[in-house]
């Protein structure tokens, strides 16, 4: 069965407002989809949704029952593109990566996964490739903004009987209180994300303390040619469908946690990474 009972549609000059209420927790998500580009008048055109997203929320509020945790997020038409770029491409993923994960990344699944504890949130879950790869105590959550890849994401899940909460929402605006998990994961999905800052700022949020930020990526290669390419291919594959070849989150993840232990391979192409959340007691106590 799926995990969204309600929702609720409301088109109001050209300004499309959704709101679900989730199964598995007390969250409202509203998203908010906006058919204009990034402009300097455009603050107050989302102010102004956003007051309609709200009065949905109200009515859903009313309608469930519950008093649930309000989280709105706002889609661009710029990322609304992305979004059914990767619908598009969710029927044949699995088939297309098959081939490049067999030589660049057997493993990295494996090593991300493998060290997920307790509460665990997989940021751009996809199609759930990694689901098998989660330890049988691992409490699972994930989500991702292509409802395609969820709708994929869930079949897996029932086809192996394995529990997850999927969420379609945004990783730079995610749904959860402060401090929900024990383990954030993302694999391979920092490079197609457009505020890497805001995603990684929000997987700390949602972090309790000592917990564990884990992930795989490919990043700029460590040997200049290979970089080169990786700075051509950018140059069509941002526009095309926002992927980028040369970012390394590592760079930003130093800024917000300790880093535990990392590794590149492939010539510096992937890298994995475990950082873990300051401990606030042990901070003082330092």
């Amino acid at each position: 069965m799926r995990n969204r009972i309600a929702h609720g549609y409301l088109l109001v000059d050209a300004v499309i407002v959704r709101s679900t209420v989730e199964r598995d927790s007390p969250i409202i998500i509203t998203t908010v989809e906006y058919p204009w580009r990034e402009s300097t008048e455009l603050s107050q055109a989302i102010s102004w949704v956003h007051e309609v997203a709200s009065a949905r929320v109200d009515a859903l509020r009313r309608w469930s029952g519950a008093q649930p945790t309000e989280k709105v997020c706002t889609m661009s038409r710029s990322h609304l593109a992305l979004v059914h770029h990767w619908d598009r491409e969710a029927p044949l993923y699995d088939q297309k990566m098959s081939s490049i994960e067999r030589r660049l990344f057997p493993d990295s699944r494996s090593w991300v996964c493998g060290r997920a504890r307790g509460d665990t949130l997989e940021v751009g879950i996809g199609t759930g490739a990694n689901l098998d790869h989660y330890p049988a105590e691992a409490s699972l959550t994930g989500i991702d903004w292509s409802p395609a890849m969820l709708d994929l994401a869930r079949q897996r899940a029932e086809d192996t009987d394995r529990h997850v909460a999927l969420h379609r929402t945004d990783a730079a605006a995610l749904p959860f209180p402060d401090a929900s998990f024990d383990t954030v994961a993302a694999t391979f999905a920092l490079c197609c994300i457009p505020d890497l800052c805001g995603a990684l700022d929000e997987a700390m949020r949602v972090l309790r303390p000592g917990g564990r930020l884990l992930l795989a990526d490919h990043v700029a290669a460590s040997r200049w040619p290979l970089r080169l390419l990786q700075h051509g291919a950018d140059l069509i594959s941002i526009p095309l469908h926002g992927e980028h070849f040369t970012r390394r989150p590592l760079t930003m993840v130093r800024e917000l946690a300790p880093i535990v232990e990392t590794e590149r391979r492939k010539w510096g192409m992937i890298e994995h990474v475990h950082a873990t959340k300051a401990d606030h007691t042990d901070s003082q106590e330092r």
